[in-house]
Order: C-alpha cells, then structure tokens, then sequence
C-alpha cells in the first residue's frame, strides 16, 4: 500500500536540515510503535531477514512543496567537532500551506483503514540541534494499485543504494562496503540480485514457483538518460554520524510481476527504511 500524507507547518519556523531523513524515519517507527510496540520493534531489530541481510519492508519519498528553497547555512554550526562534518551545510526552507509526503508498505489491503487511522491528526516535530519544525497531518489517503506488468519504466523518488564488498588496495585489507554507480559494469547485476534475495526474505513471495530462478533467465535492469549523485548524512551532528552514497534515474526494469510489485512497495536497492529506492511508475 502507498499512502499520499498532507502535511500543515504548526510553527514559526519553516526550515529543516536539508537531511531530514533520519528523523523522519525515526517518526514513522514511533507511530507505528505506538500502537503495536511489538511489530515495531520486529521492523527494527529483524525486518524480514535471509542470510545476514535484513530488510524492513517500507520506504518513503521526500518531503515536497512549492514554494521551497535551499541555502547554506554559513560557518561550522557546532564547532567542527563531529566526524564528517564541513564548514558549510544546507537547509531547506518549506513556504507552501502544505508539505506533502508519499509513504509507502508492503503490507496487505487489508490494513488500509488501519493505516490510515493510525497517522491521520499526528503531530510531530523534525530537526537537529540548530532548526526544527512541527507538522501536523491533517489528510492521508491511499494511492490506487497500479497494474503491473512484466516490463515497467520507473523514476527515482529518492536515491537508490547499492553497495559491493570490495578489497581495499593492499592485499591484507578486509573487504570493505562501496557504493556503486549505476554505470558500473555490474551495476545491473546486483540490482537485481538485491530484489532477488529480498524475495527470498518476503513470506508472502518467497515461495511463488513463477519467480523460480527468474534473475538468471527473465530480468533485466535497463538504465533511461542521466544519473544524478545524492550523499545523505545520517544522524549528522552525532559521533555516529555517516554518510550513504545513492543516485536518481529513470529505468525500465523486466521481471516477473510479482517482483514489480514487492519493489514497488518495499523499496529498490537497500536502506529503504531510511527513505532510499522509492519510485514512481511511468509510461
């Protein structure tokens, strides 16, 4: 299910670090862990997982509206003393009367009502130690399903994420995560293994027989135009601060339907909890 959130600002001020991510993220858990404590905390700490890899099975898009404008935030804000942090940083300001937001489960029909019930009238608050801003939603709804088809073209909502253990330079050294460009020769070939083994880790598609083997005989990831680079810092302004390497495009992707249909909903690539690999459908 897919769910468009109307947003209304509830304070003076409009402007947000310009990654909000983390904190929005940390939002949606809180919701739902007000009123299932244990599916949040399942969502957290397991996802559904297969091997050593874990997958919680939402994502959503970033925040919009118009007008909006971005600008850097002059000097060192907190004194240099974080890890990764420059001397300048951006924000973002929001001057519309709404702020949208699209979130996005897989999860079944039937917790529509329960959905919707759960984040409508929500208020919260969003930021760092330097700006926050308080929102209110004041609608929800549900997105009509799309029909899904075998080949389907998609465009990047938020910054799809892939990485590859690789060796550093010197042979002694551990493998090491590194993020992949979506030229990268063997881009392709883990975008789909990624959807492959997050099927593996999905009940409700990890025995479908038509998806059998299917990445090594029926998918194909096809790359549309340009590419655009997104860095996210994650819990910035922290000693657990990070930053995640993803990239927007346009791509046509052939795979069974039931592929179409997880990705749609869970998210493409990895980190899709954090807001990473939401796509709209387009013809």
């Amino acid at each position: 299910m897919r769910f468009n959130i109307t947003l209304h600002i509830t304070s003076r001020n409009r402007v947000l670090p310009i990654n909000y991510q983390y904190p929005l993220h940390s939002w949606i858990y809180k919701v739902i862990e007000s009123a299932d404590a244990q599916f949040s905390r399942f969502l957290h700490e397991e996802g559904y997982a297969t091997g050593y890899k874990n997958f919680k099975l939402f994502t959503f898009s970033p925040l919009t509206s118009k007008p909006f404008k971005v600008f850097q935030l002059g000097g060192n804000p907190l004194g240099g003393i974080y890890r990764g942090q420059g001397p300048q940083e951006q924000r973002i300001g929001f001057y519309g009367e709404e702020v949208r937001l699209q979130i996005s489960f897989l999860m079944d029909q039937a917790a529509e009502k329960f959905i919707i019930g759960l984040f409508n009238g929500q208020q919260f608050t969003l930021g760092d130690q330097i700006s926050q801003v308080s929102f209110e939603v004041v609608r929800i709804e549900a997105q009509p399903r799309p029909v899904f088809s075998e080949s389907m073209r998609y465009r990047c909502l938020s910054p799809v994420v892939l990485s590859a253990n690789r060796k550093g330079k010197h042979a002694e050294r551990r493998p090491h995560a590194q993020y992949l460009h979506p030229e990268d020769s063997s881009y392709a070939e883990h975008f789909v293994q990624h959807l492959a083994e997050k099927q593996k880790a999905v009940p409700q598609f990890a025995d479908y027989q038509a998806t059998e083997g299917w990445q090594q005989t029926r998918a194909v990831f096809r790359l549309l135009g340009k590419t655009r680079k997104k860095g996210v810092h994650i819990k910035q302004h922290t000693a657990q601060h990070t930053q995640v390497i993803g990239y927007q495009y346009d791509f046509e992707l052939t795979a069974p339907i039931e592929i179409h249909e997880m990705a749609y909903y869970a998210g493409f690539g990895e980190k899709n909890s954090l807001g990473f690999g939401i796509a709209d459908i387009f013809k």
